[in-house]
């Protein structure tokens, strides 16, 4: 009898050490896409008038692919053996919300790709346009910013709220 017993218990930590690594990397990608996002909004900043549109638009076009490839990666860390499958395990009544935010990962996707394929359309020295394509990026990441806001309620609400019933 000992070895079921072993067995589920084994079972049992592999999935706690491979949930546990997920998490980890999670984080990881979670603080790389955060200075991924503040370099692409350093680059929101500069001003035409110093920087020239040129210049600012082939930074932009780096940026925020390079801010694409990053979001994508933590996406789907996220998405597939990240923490929103322990999280909705763990607290079943969460699955409305953590599917909620997941449908937001697909906008997010959508979005991002949307605006590098116009940045990417746009004249190196089209000013009026490119000022218009950074409102849209600045928002973009303004709603990130948000959706980012929301899942950690959520991670809190699941891992550290404590509903009894112990007694």
């Amino acid at each position: 009898m000992a070895g079921p017993i072993g067995s589920s218990e084994m079972h049992l930590k592999n999935v706690a050490r491979v949930s546990n690594e997920a998490a980890k990397q999670c984080w990881i990608e979670h603080q790389t896409l955060g200075h991924v996002k503040e370099a692409l909004r350093v680059t929101l900043a500069w001003k035409v008038t110093t920087v020239g549109a040129p210049r600012k638009h082939s930074t932009l076009q780096f940026m925020l692919r390079s801010f694409e490839r990053h979001f994508n990666r933590l996406m789907d860390l996220e998405e597939a053996g990240g923490y929103m499958a322990d999280i909705c395990d763990a607290k079943p009544r969460l699955w409305h919300q953590a599917f909620k935010l997941i449908d937001q990962h697909h906008e997010f996707r959508r979005t991002i790709a949307e605006l590098a394929d116009e940045l990417d359309q746009l004249a190196p020295a089209d000013d009026k346009n490119l000022c218009q394509q950074c409102r849209e990026i600045s928002a973009l990441l303004d709603r990130v910013d948000q959706h980012d806001s929301q899942e950690i309620a959520m991670m809190q609400d699941a891992l550290l709220i404590d509903e009894g019933g112990e007694g």
